[in-house]
């Protein structure tokens, strides 16, 4: 029995596939009770399955609770990577409907198939019946859940097949056989839970088979366009002023090829106009923030708001002697010490003329004030703490010798300045 201390280092022995040892922690959450466990490559949580993997198998299992299970992608697909380290695929399967999870082979590939066709079903349920009600919003978001549902079921059935082949199991046992679905999805409208019951009776191998028909698809295409462009005021038609007289011209093939035409220009005109909108409003925000900046800088104002902060090219901070921090312009302090040694490793990269951006410097993580990690992603490292703008020179300096730190000439090679980082550890 070996121990963890942490989440990350069971998250990581789970999706690892780790299988042939048994995992335990002690770590606890806010409650007192354990975290999480992974025996025998089934991860628990509180005592309850959250998912399963085994090392033999190229592909991991999570298990969801119904109210979230259809708000989260139905499968991620091929070469996604968890955490930024490795590549891993992940089939994601309601908790209520599932059989219990078992890390064997035999016993992960059929729940994984009972998964991905319920997947699949549910969301062609749920396409199906935007095409006769009156809600527009979200069936493009429906319509994206039922082709990742389908790629989910294509991917299921390959890793099943290979696998099989390769371990001599019978592949037919688990897809070519007929499965009863009775099962429940949740649709939250407002605050209310609706629950419908749907049961369903088919062979799992013809259920890709089973689609919208070419009028059903052409309904939901109409509906998208309807709510992105007319139903959002994006596109003002005087004939089109309501769904039915645009499905009237949507059915007709003659008027359809018309109506999409004179949509796209008026979609386009739209655009301009609100860009010309945009811009109007970035140029005033710009000019107000200059007199903002100059408020806080003279210790008028705590904080700027993010209405304005946001048409920022750089950021702003202040020394305040009475407390002893430095302050960001969102309001966020910095200890003293913390901002001093900043400043010298600010000097430094500058002085070394030393960009660290991605490219040079994304195996690499620093920490900045003790307790956060920002992980150097941007531009620079003082565009990374600063949430994409930058810090200027002159405002280290000017704070700097408000407070009477020298920033020396530092004669500090490339090598010498990533030695300050914490290697990430290579998977």
């Amino acid at each position: 029995m070996k121990s963890v201390g942490t989440i990350n280092e069971i998250l990581d022995l789970f999706y690892n596939r780790v299988d042939d040892i048994s995992i335990h922690t002690k770590h606890t959450v806010a409650n007192g009770k354990y975290g999480y466990e992974l025996k025998d490559g089934i991860l628990y949580c509180r005592g309850k399955q959250i998912g399963v993997c085994n090392k033999f198998v190229p592909f991991v299992i999570r298990l969801h609770d119904i109210e979230d299970y259809f708000y989260r992608p139905l499968v991620k697909l091929k070469n996604q990577k968890i955490r930024g380290k490795i590549n891993v695929d992940i089939y994601n399967i309601c908790r209520q409907n599932s059989e219990v999870l078992i890390a064997n082979t035999y016993g992960m590939l059929t729940s994984l198939w009972n998964g991905v066709n319920q997947n699949l079903t549910v969301t062609r349920h749920i396409l199906e019946k935007d095409v006769t009600n009156q809600k527009f919003a979200d069936v493009r978001t429906h319509q994206i859940k039922y082709n990742n549902a389908r790629k989910g079921w294509r991917y299921a059935l390959k890793d099943i097949l290979s696998i099989c082949k390769e371990y001599g199991l019978d592949a037919d046992t688990i897809i070519n056989r007929t499965q009863s679905f009775n099962f429940t999805y949740v649709e939250y409208r407002g605050f209310a839970k609706n629950y419908t019951r749907l049961s369903s009776i088919f062979n799992l191998k013809d259920n890709i088979r089973i689609t919208l028909s070419p009028k059903e698809n052409l309904i939901i295409s109409g509906k998208i366009l309807y709510w992105q462009t007319i139903r959002a005021k994006k596109v003002i038609l005087p004939y089109c002023r309501n769904y039915t007289e645009f499905k009237k011209l949507w059915s007709n093939r003659t008027t359809r090829k018309e109506l999409k035409s004179i949509i796209r220009i008026k979609f386009n005109e739209y655009l301009d106009n609100q860009k010309a909108i945009e811009e109007a409003k970035a140029k005033k925000y710009r000019e107000e923030l200059e007199v903002l900046i100059q408020e806080f800088r003279n210790y008028k104002i705590s904080s700027i708001p993010y209405q304005w902060r946001q048409y920022g090219t750089y950021a702003v901070m202040r020394y305040e002697s009475t407390n002893g921090v430095v302050r960001l312009w969102n309001n966020a302090v910095i200890k003293l010490k913390d901002f001093t040694d900043f400043a010298h490793f600010f000097a430094a990269c500058v002085q070394n003329n030393i960009q660290l951006n991605r490219k040079t410097c994304y195996n690499y993580k620093i920490q900045f004030g003790g307790y956060y990690v920002w992980e150097v992603q941007a531009n620079d490292l003082w565009n990374a703490m600063w949430g994409g703008q930058c810090i200027t020179i002159m405002d280290v300096i000017i704070i700097c010798n408000r407070i009477g730190i020298s920033l020396k000439e530092c004669k500090v090679t490339r090598k010498q300045l990533l030695s300050q980082f914490e290697k990430r550890q290579e998977m």
